[in-house]
């Protein structure tokens, strides 16, 4: 599931499913939704197509406006996104390391909360399996 830069998962669900369980799961643990692109349908409305994907962007401004605080040029890659995108029959989701984010930004890896970062994506990322 882990990659260097990126953590993926597979689901068996269709992008629109994923998504919404997806959300549900931000909600529940009383994570804000900040935006949700849908890449599929803005494709369609210049009149071309591509299979589904849908980036949803999330967090928490008190854990995200601390980690800002400690490295600045942290706020081109928060808040947190992940991309639900169709692939064969189901789809497919990424995102971001949050390690991988605090070394590109000088920050340590192993700061605790770039863990609980990482611990937020894995479980969102299982939540859909």
């Amino acid at each position: 599931m882990s990659g260097n830069m990126f953590m993926h998962a597979e689901c068996r669900r269709s992008v629109g499913e994923t998504v919404r369980l997806l959300k549900a799961s931000l909600s529940e643990k009383n994570i804000p939704l900040f935006a949700e692109f849908d890449h599929k349908l803005n494709a369609e409305g210049v009149g071309m197509d591509m299979p589904g994907a849908t980036v949803l962007v999330f967090g928490n401004p008190a854990v995200g406006t601390r980690l800002m605080l400690k490295a600045p040029s942290l706020a081109l890659d928060l808040p947190l996104r992940i991309l639900v995108r169709e692939e064969g029959g189901g789809c497919r989701l990424s995102c971001r390391d949050a390690c991988a984010l605090a070394r590109e930004h000088g920050l340590d890896e192993h700061d605790e909360t770039v863990g609980k970062l990482n611990a937020l994506l894995r479980e969102l990322l299982q939540s859909v399996q």
